[in-house]
């Protein structure tokens, strides 16, 4: 997720405002555990991405160029790498389309994943360390 994340950042993880308050949101950054329900394999037991795509919405990507349900997206804070593909896919009414921030990720079959709702543990909020980069993760 960098460079909106940094290796040595604390971020303060909202846990209780999708369960009670909202569903997650487009642009969202998310933590998810990849242990269970993913088509891939981390290294990791969890994981920061971006929400693309929200549940029943159609997305393709061809060459680092995203379509929407059938239209062009395009976002400041995206920026793919420009290899990455993903075939067209509907997503489920549990699933989400994550991608990462990182046009540079060196393994592009993790940098865009499908991850059903009970995978995400909460939204990064803040990031509280170090202090020179303190405030908001957007």
């Amino acid at each position: 997720m960098s460079p909106t994340i940094q290796t040595s950042d604390h971020i303060w993880v909202d846990r209780i405002t999708y369960s009670r308050w909202r569903p997650p949101q487009q642009g969202d950054i998310v933590i998810f555990t990849t242990q269970e329900g993913l088509a891939v394999e981390f290294p990791y037991t969890f994981a920061t991405r971006r929400i693309l795509a929200l549940p029943n919405d159609q997305l393709r990507i061809r060459n680092g160029r995203i379509q929407l349900n059938g239209e062009p997206f395009t976002a400041d804070y995206l920026h793919l790498p420009p290899d990455f593909t993903q075939p067209s896919i509907t997503l489920d009414a549990d699933e989400y389309y994550l991608i990462g921030d990182n046009p540079d990720y060196p393994d592009l079959e993790t940098f865009g994943i499908v991850v059903p709702r009970e995978n995400m543990e909460g939204e990064l909020l803040l990031r509280v360390y170090p202090l020179n980069r303190l405030g908001l993760v957007e």
